[in-house]
């Protein structure tokens, strides 16, 4: 089995889990962070079984014509809230607010994690031109972190509040996350592979674990919630997280 997939903690867990289940039979099993467009040339060539893609709400259509273009199968898995990736002592996290609008992260740096965000998705993204965009290109996660720590740049990543997976690397103390207010960006996860290729058990069952971790809240009527404070409304709103195929959804506490 082998599984191209964005560097997602999600993907690191599902396949240690499955991993496990078939160690005792030594198996050939590889994990290979990529980037969409290395991964979707391997699935197709047959050199994956698997891939994983991660999109943000401003590049989903183009993930599905390159999905069409490669002749791929497709399958969305979960929309994840985007939130701010920060070190604890950048002056967002020091100011005591429960979230950042997509304008004032503008007066900082944006620092790009390995295959995340490119630059023109991030324009997008932001809508802000690219001659008053500041940003750095970190190779590794842990480079990244240790970055955003030593740092007052930020970085954008899928909420680790709609998933169960235990973020090491982004939950410790270090690092903190803040919402988004412009609640329709989001992260599209999902997983590809050959049209009408029949899966191994293994293969199988990493897509079941996946689509069970990032579903599991949902499913058993817990959906998680983003709770924060407009800048010039006291009211405090909720966000929810639905799976793919429900709106999302807002109420006024």
């Amino acid at each position: 089995m082998r599984i191209s997939t964005h560097p997602l903690t999600f993907s690191e867990y599902a396949f240690t889990q499955v991993y496990k289940r078939y160690q005792e039979k030594n198996p050939q099993f590889s994990l290979v962070h990529q980037p969409i467009s290395q991964s979707s040339y391997d699935v197709k060539v047959g050199l994956s079984d698997i891939g994983i893609s991660m999109c943000t709400s401003s590049s989903q259509k183009t993930i599905r014509h390159l999905m069409k273009n490669y002749d791929l199968e497709y399958t969305p898995l979960a929309l994840l809230p985007m939130v701010v990736l920060i070190g604890s002592r950048h002056p967002l996290a020091l100011s005591g607010q429960k979230a950042v609008s997509l304008k004032a992260l503008g007066k900082y740096t944006f620092a790009a994690g390995e295959n995340q965000i490119d630059i023109p998705e991030l324009l997008s993204i932001l809508k802000i031109p690219s001659s008053i965009l500041n940003s750095v290109q970190i190779d590794s996660k842990d480079a990244l972190l240790n970055f955003l720590i030593e740092t007052e740049c930020y970085c954008l990543i899928p909420s680790s509040e709609s998933c169960t997976v235990p973020l090491n690397r982004f939950g410790c103390k270090p690092v903190v996350t803040l919402p988004i207010v412009e609640k329709d960006r989001y992260f599209e996860i999902g997983w590809f592979k050959q049209k009408n290729k029949l899966l191994m058990p293994c293969c199988q069952e990493f897509v079941s674990e996946l689509s069970s971790l990032l579903q599991k809240n949902w499913t058993s009527g817990r959906v998680c919630f983003w709770k924060y404070s407009h800048e010039q409304n006291s009211k405090v709103e909720q966000y929810q997280c639905f799976p793919i195929g429900t709106p999302f959804a807002r109420k006024t506490l």
